[in-house]
């Protein structure tokens, strides 16, 4: 009976780290240039060109706008200082976001949907849904994805980017909980 308890664990844990892993190749951090074309910088050396990604525009009202991949970079095209180890990095053109943002870059046609200024997908495919949040810390942004309520239910993705200029605090203690 002990076997059976521990495989059983084994296997929760080990479908846990491939459900993060699978998370880590689907979503990156997204960052606008200055000739309408956006960076995504995301752990997954294996897009192509023409390859589906939805933007999401964390700030409210937040929007998802569908895009493609236009071209794979071989050095950052991000503006962030070391955004994350083994990152890969994809030219975007977005001609119809803000001239300036950092956003979400789901990879696929996932099914995000906006309501009342609120975007959402369930991205993990748990059957629950995921929602996008963004605040700031003194230097930089805390991209974070929760499954269930936003600051209350399970943080399941995050990425810091590095602005390089002070900004004024707006994350929650929860937001960096544990990181």
């Amino acid at each position: 009976m002990r076997f059976i308890l521990i495989s059983a664990f084994l296997v929760v844990q080990i479908s846990a780290c491939f459900g993060q892993l699978s998370l880590d190749k689907k979503i990156g951090v997204v960052n606008s240039l200055s000739d309408h074309s956006a960076c995504l910088a995301i752990k997954n050396a294996g897009l192509k060109k023409g390859d589906t990604i939805q933007v999401v525009l964390p700030d409210r009202p937040q929007t998802a706008l569908t895009t493609a991949i236009e071209r794979s970079e071989n050095k950052s095209c991000s503006s962030a200082i070391d955004i994350f180890e083994n990152a890969s990095f994809y030219r975007l053109r977005i001609p119809d976001a803000p001239p300036a943002f950092n956003g979400f870059g789901v990879v696929g046609a996932a099914r995000i949907r906006t309501s009342h200024g609120v975007a959402s997908a369930d991205l993990n495919g748990d059957g629950k849904v995921d929602h996008f949040r963004s605040c700031t810390a003194t230097e930089g942004e805390h991209l974070t994805i929760w499954t269930g309520r936003l600051l209350v239910g399970k943080r399941i993705w995050h990425a810091y980017y590095y602005l390089g200029y002070d900004t004024i605090p707006t994350c929650k203690k929860n937001d960096t909980k544990g990181l």
